[in-house]
């Protein structure tokens, strides 16, 4: 993942680079589900990818959509937030504080009122995180 992030995303030509990382970040998320893992790296390398997803979104914006599917990419986006909210969950019943959580659930708001228009799950969401975290 740290390849990715140093050597790849940086390059000219987003829109490749968009669909190599996707099938890496794809290979990665099959791979924790698999072998069941949870811990603070797994919760590290999947906030990596949804800010990565969120970069797409805004740099291929205005590519035509059989370039590059913002709509699939707001999907991914929306994966990989459920997936932090069941890690964070993991890594807080475990006693473990992970410190871009609130980060991230600012984002999983964002795309709840936003996009989904869902202003009831987002409160309820917020409601849900421990207290002081927010």
């Amino acid at each position: 993942m740290a390849y990715i992030v140093d050597n790849i995303v940086d390059r000219p030509e987003a829109e490749e680079v968009a669909r190599f990382c996707d099938n890496r970040f794809r290979a990665i998320r099959s791979d924790y589900t698999k072998q069941q893992i949870n811990d603070a790296e797994a919760v590290r390398v999947i906030e990596q990818q949804c800010r990565f997803h969120i970069w797409a979104a805004h740099t291929l914006a205005y590519f035509p959509k059989e370039r590059f599917d913002q709509h699939q990419n707001m999907e991914k986006i929306a994966q990989t937030l459920i997936s932090l909210q069941h890690f964070y969950k993991d890594q807080r019943s475990a006693g473990v504080v992970m410190p871009n959580e609130t980060e991230f659930m600012c984002y999983n708001f964002l795309m709840l009122v936003l996009v989904a228009g869902d202003s009831s799950k987002a409160l309820k969401n917020l409601t849900e995180m421990p207290p002081g975290r927010y």
